[in-house]
């Protein structure tokens, strides 16, 4: 079916097995002389999920749509989002994949510019971005990884200054505060034999840098292309292969989240994926296994970690307020046709996007489909009558 190979595609996306086995080669290569790890003064906070035990999603008494905004898109720009953050009226969302670029929407869905093109000048992407921060100042600060530069734009979408990370030659970065980066930087050439460095902090100068976690023989703490998320003052990052979070707070650790899948979480279960012995052809048995960690969000209000257990996407949401716990499969009940997720305060802000729609109306003469429209809000089921058009996104509150 259409919509089984759409999730199929979006789950290969998070998971690129061949980028893990290199950094792992990698990692064998390393000295057998270890440096500590720098994590600072930290909490240490154990989480038990049984992904076997999956709660029903949140119902209507649980949360409310507070508004839904149609994104107005320029002609011929077809996205697939990557990233989104909303901040001081402004809706940020990176298309890595397909468009290339940061479009950036006024709170009412109305188009405004986009953050740069691919070309050779300085204030261009030479590959395409692949993350982006919005600071206190309302400047956007975009990566390009195959530029090796951090490209600074004003809130009018002009660029501002380039800041070159070639002495570093991060994966992935995440902007702690207005002044400083985190850094989770790529294995070194196999035949080197110092102790690397796998995640720093540096100034944007990239002349003061203080190293927090290095390369190890182990899959626990290693470099990772995953995204760094922020939300409000928090900066949460998973290392690859990793069932934990380190999460940031203003220019330091806070705390590093272990979650407990009742033993079942791949690496536990199946070191041997985790070494070099394991090459990037062989076939990967996961059923049961929680296979890794997508992505992790934490608000004052709401904490929410996106994982996949047997193969699907799950979602663990807690709500703070009265510690109340969802672990499914959709966040809502109904049909759930959101392909991103954002945690602002207590609102979840959902992403929906035309392709996704067109999936799940192919499949509307079904009973299933049928009865899981009957459960959904309204303004779902505007979404696939063509009363609301998409994309769009929609702002829920969580009581």
């Amino acid at each position: 079916m259409k919509l089984n190979q759409i999730l199929l595609n979006k789950l290969a996306r998070h998971f690129t097995i061949c980028s893990v086995f290199l950094l792992i080669i990698f990692c064998e290569a390393c000295s057998s002389s270890v440096e500590e790890d720098a994590l600072d003064s930290h909490e240490d906070v154990f989480i038990k999920i049984d992904p076997e035990r999956q709660t029903n999603p949140l119902n209507n008494s649980q949360y409310s749509i507070d508004s839904v905004r149609s994104l107005s898109m320029p002609a011929n720009k077809i996205f697939q989002i990557s990233k989104l953050i909303i901040k001081d009226n402004r809706i940020y969302i990176l298309d890595s994949e397909i468009a290339r670029t940061v479009f950036v929407f006024d709170t009412t869905g109305r188009y405004l510019y986009k953050l740069g093109e691919r070309g050779r000048a300085l204030s261009e992407y030479i590959g395409r971005p692949v993350d982006f921060f919005v600071d206190k100042h309302n400047d956007v600060h975009v990566f390009d990884r195959d530029g090796q530069k951090i490209i600074v734009f004003k809130k009018d979408g002009n660029p501002t200054r380039v800041i070159g990370t070639s002495s570093s030659f991060p994966y992935t970065f995440g902007l702690i505060d207005h002044n400083n980066y985190a850094y989770c930087v790529q294995c070194p050439n196999p035949d080197k034999k110092n102790n690397t460095p796998a995640l720093l902090i540096s100034d944007i100068t990239g002349e003061n840098t203080k190293n927090i976690l290095y390369l190890r023989n182990t899959y626990t703490y290693i470099p990772s292309e995953r995204m760094f998320f922020k939300n409000g003052d928090r900066l949460s990052h998973i290392p690859i292969m990793s069932d934990s979070v380190l999460v940031f707070k203003n220019d330091s650790i806070e705390k590093v989240i272990h979650f407990d899948f009742k033993g079942k979480f791949l690496t536990k279960v199946k070191p041997e994926l985790a070494t070099a012995n394991v090459t990037s052809g062989q076939k990967w048995d996961v059923k049961g296994l929680v296979w890794g960690l997508i992505k992790y969000q934490e608000t004052d209000s709401l904490s929410m970690l996106e994982y996949t257990y047997d193969r699907s996407f799950m979602f663990w949401l807690k709500n703070k307020k009265n510690g109340q716990i969802i672990n499914a499969r959709s966040i809502i009940d109904g049909i759930c046709p959101f392909t991103y997720y954002y945690l602002r305060g207590n609102q979840i802000v959902a992403f929906i996007d035309e392709e996704f729609v067109k999936a799940i109306r192919a499949n509307a003469g079904s009973e299933i489909t049928k009865k899981q429209l009957s459960e959904s809000c309204p303004q779902i089921n505007d979404i696939f009558e063509g009363k609301i058009p998409t994309p769009a996104i929609f702002y829920i509150s969580i009581r």
